[in-house]
């Protein structure tokens, strides 16, 4: 193991578009795919449909995926990596798939944080418990935030895969497919408020926050892209929805509700009287915000004159007991965060940034009246 470690350059990370070496944030060894092999057949060892059927909530048979050896990385004594996500590589990337090797260590756990919500995957524990050597593995979303503690003896071993969404359908062995109970406890609650005559009796617009980030092709998001190549790319994003989000738009569209994908900017420079209210502003597409600056209190208005931007949040300031939204949407989420002009797509990963750069979105339902439910107003 002191060979291997030796035989490895220094690891760095990527912040925005710098490669940075720090070792008070990241200390570790690592070999780029083009100065190592292995034997290991991953498609043909099934790992990969155990993946999809766990990670592609919501895509049923109709995704395929693949993987892409990325690096092999080698955490001695003392290494360690703070918290980070993962460097979108395209639009196309998803998650990444980490092995660790059975190599005797302590510490090292890998921390997964995403939503308030936080996992632990104790490696040195897993591959010690084994009377047979294994390979310990762990597959997440490449936007969950995730750091490996301090290694305090021993070398702990990985090799890291970036997981891509396949346009070539191959579909899953009905055993692998997996039904959650979550996605029908979903469909029905939503079923018995458009049931209800009291729920929106007139119609209306419900919003949801999605809990992941995407990757957005910052090259197609400027001022001299042509309009359809900017929503060929919300269609993109759309078909690649994760988890929860991606259950969410199945759900609405097995409906027959109105449903769309919206870029979202929160303008946090509003004074309000508490208690706050986000005051989020919707497009049809991503929008470049590298040239605006907080200069006044009235961003968002900026936003929908300029930008095509339509406001959806009813909230009061303090010159205004109540600003009129575009759109008054009902939002059943909130969203974790949202862009914001002051620091639009700040990025903290395993490389430099690549062009691409995470962004959130939300999800818009339009509602028709009761009696008629699928025929919403839709805003495309």
């Amino acid at each position: 193991m002191r060979q291997l470690a030796e035989a490895c350059d220094v690891a760095t990370f990527g912040v925005n578009n710098q490669d940075v070496h720090d070792e008070s944030y990241r200390k570790a060894g690592k070999l780029d795919s083009t100065n190592f092999a292995l034997k290991l057949d991953l498609a043909g060892s099934g790992l990969l449909d155990v993946i999809r059927g766990d990670l592609l909530e919501g895509h049923g048979e109709t995704k395929s995926i693949r993987a892409e050896l990325y690096k092999l990385n080698v955490y001695g004594k003392d290494s360690f990596f703070k918290s980070h996500k993962d460097t979108p590589r395209s639009g196309s990337m998803f998650g990444s798939l980490v092995l660790v090797y059975p190599t005797a260590h302590q510490g090292g756990t890998l921390v997964l944080r995403h939503n308030n919500k936080e996992w632990t995957f104790d490696s040195a524990r897993m591959v010690s418990a084994e009377q047979d050597p294994c390979v310990a593995y762990i597959a997440f979303y490449s936007d969950v935030d995730h750091e490996v503690t301090l290694v305090t003896s021993g070398y702990r071993v990985t090799v890291t895969y970036n997981l891509y969404f396949f346009e070539d359908p191959a579909p899953l062995p009905s055993a692998i497919i997996s039904h959650d109970a979550g996605e029908e406890s979903l469909q029905a609650t939503l079923r018995r408020l458009l049931d209800d005559v009291s729920f929106l009796p007139g119609g209306g617009y419900l919003g949801f926050g999605l809990i992941h980030q995407y990757p957005i092709d910052l090259e197609h998001i400027g001022w001299l892209r042509k309009e359809e190549e900017k929503l060929a790319a919300m269609r993109a994003i759309e078909g690649r929805l994760k988890g929860s989000d991606a259950i969410l738009m199945k759900i609405c569209k097995q409906l027959s509700l109105s449903v769309s994908l919206k870029f979202v900017i929160e303008d946090d420079s509003v004074y309000q009287p508490p208690p706050r209210t986000p005051v989020y502003v919707l497009f049809d597409h991503a929008i470049d915000l590298s040239g605006e600056t907080v200069v006044d209190q009235e961003l968002y208005q900026r936003l929908r004159r300029y930008n095509g931007g339509q406001l959806a949040t009813r909230f009061a300031t303090e010159r205004v007991d109540e600003v009129e939204p575009d759109i008054d949407v009902h939002w059943v989420t909130q969203l974790p965060k949202a862009n914001r002009v002051a620091a639009p797509y700040p990025a903290y990963g395993n490389e430099p940034s690549l062009g691409q750069a995470y962004a959130h979105f939300c999800v818009l339902v339009a509602v028709g009246p009761v009696g008629d439910r699928e025929n919403g107003e839709s805003l495309h």
